[in-house]
């Protein structure tokens, strides 16, 4: 999950982690670990669609995208592989769990 100064996930990471998933926070542009299973990229978190899609080129394993508007929701589709997602917003969490094991 990518995080963005001055932005909050750590009520979302936490309601993650309850339900057994480890979130390890990464910095746009720089490699993840190896033994990350899927990466979550927040559209909000970044200033275009063009931007969200460079960072979504950068790493082939399985991707969530988080969008927080139909906008960049109909962005994120317009690139997206077919393997991966697209959800709009991070709530309820339970929708975000269910996401990624639907085929991501």
């Amino acid at each position: 999950m990518l995080p963005l100064e001055g932005h909050d996930d750590e009520a979302t990471i936490a309601l993650l982690s309850a339900q057994g998933v480890r979130v390890l926070r990464c910095v746009a542009g720089r490699a993840l670990p190896d033994d990350a299973e899927l990466r979550v990229l927040q559209s909000a978190h970044f200033a275009d669609a063009r931007r969200l899609r460079r960072e979504y080129v950068l790493d082939a394993r399985p991707t969530l995208i988080v969008a927080a508007t139909a906008e960049q929701e109909a962005d994120a589709l317009e690139f997206l592989s077919p393997r991966d997602d697209v959800v709009r917003g991070l709530r309820p969490t339970e929708l975000l769990l269910l996401r990624p094991a639907r085929g991501c």
